[in-house]
């Protein structure tokens, strides 16, 4: 772990400065437009090695060639792959999150916050989330889709950094499809994360919200019963269950 945090650290001061960390200046890159073009090998190590961690991803995401070649046969100046195109505005991006717009601000921590590729990846090749990415499944292939998706997501990359597998993803994206109107959609993705967590007061509420968009009265009032036994404090259930049966005032 300190190997990486010190990778991650000269990958931060190189996208800062824009200096390399040494005087000894390595010789024979090609094609740096935004790194220095004396930067040494190692610390150029350090900034790739960095984006395969931070994006879970290999040399040739990026660079021309073939995975399990020789690194020698990569042709690593061509700017074929529109992934090293896109890899440089980002540098970009971060250089001027950590140099200008932080480093601007009032207040800062000590020693300062900055970021890197992984704060915003966390090991994924896309920077989004999981209640994003299910959302797009649903829309490209249908409520029957997502939650055969999520499991599948949730084998490979359980107990990792590249997505949130706690209650609140599918309870983010069942929101999201409440407000798109599509209630059965919600209720497949809330009864799957009812599995999971089979006490939690959230899922029973939105539940009973989904059966709401349904008119189904019957199933909403008792979902939103269930709901309000497990946190009886909740004010915002007990008022709707109130307007559902006329008793409001």
């Amino acid at each position: 772990m300190g190997y990486l945090k010190a990778g991650f650290f000269a990958a931060a001061m190189i996208l800062a400065l824009g200096l390399p960390a040494t005087t000894q200046a390595q010789e024979g890159f090609q094609n740096l437009q935004v790194l220095p073009q004396d930067i040494p090998r190692r610390n150029l190590t350090a900034v790739m090695r960095n984006f395969a961690i931070g994006l879970g991803v290999r040399c040739s995401y990026c660079h021309v060639g073939e995975e399990g070649q020789p690194l020698s046969e990569y042709d690593f100046a061509s700017d074929e792959k529109e992934a090293k195109v896109i890899a440089r505005d980002m540098l970009r991006m971060v250089s001027a999150i950590n140099g200008e717009h932080l480093a601007s601000l009032n207040v800062r921590n000590d020693p300062p916050v900055r970021v890197n590729c992984a704060t915003c990846h966390h090991g994924n090749n896309l920077p989004i989330t999981l209640a994003d990415h299910l959302w797009a499944v649903f829309q490209e292939n249908g409520a029957e889709a997502v939650v055969p998706e999520f499991d599948e997501l949730k084998t490979r990359y359980y107990g990792s950094w590249t997505y949130d597998f706690s209650e609140g993803s599918l309870n983010d994206l069942a929101a999201t499809m409440i407000d798109a109107e599509e209630f059965d959609a919600a209720l497949l993705v809330l009864t799957r994360n009812l599995s999971d967590y089979p006490e939690s007061a959230r899922i029973f509420a939105a539940i009973g919200e989904s059966y709401l968009g349904k008119a189904d009265t019957v199933q909403a009032v008792s979902n939103l019963q269930r709901s309000l036994e497990l946190n009886p404090g909740n004010q915002a259930i007990s008022r709707l269950l109130d307007r559902i049966s006329g008793n409001d005032r």
